[in-house]
């Protein structure tokens, strides 16, 4: 048995596991992204604050409920 079968099983798709991780990774950086944008709760709240900042607008977050600083 070698070192990749102890560490991840026999019979584990190298493939598979590699597509894994990166999507971990992209993920991360997709959270990362949106982490340094101002995040509302409700749209009450991001009208709120568009008018109280001209030129900035809002947007749906994708991955969670509210809205995002665009």
């Amino acid at each position: 048995m070698g070192d990749f079968e102890r560490t991840f099983g026999a019979g584990a798709d190298f493939d598979s596991i590699i597509n894994g991780y990166n999507r971990e990774y992209l993920q991360e950086g997709r959270e990362r992204k949106t982490s340094s944008k101002k995040v509302f709760s409700s749209f009450k709240e991001a009208i709120a604050w568009a008018k109280a900042n001209p030129g900035k607008s809002i947007t749906r977050a994708r991955d969670s409920e509210g809205f995002i600083e665009k």
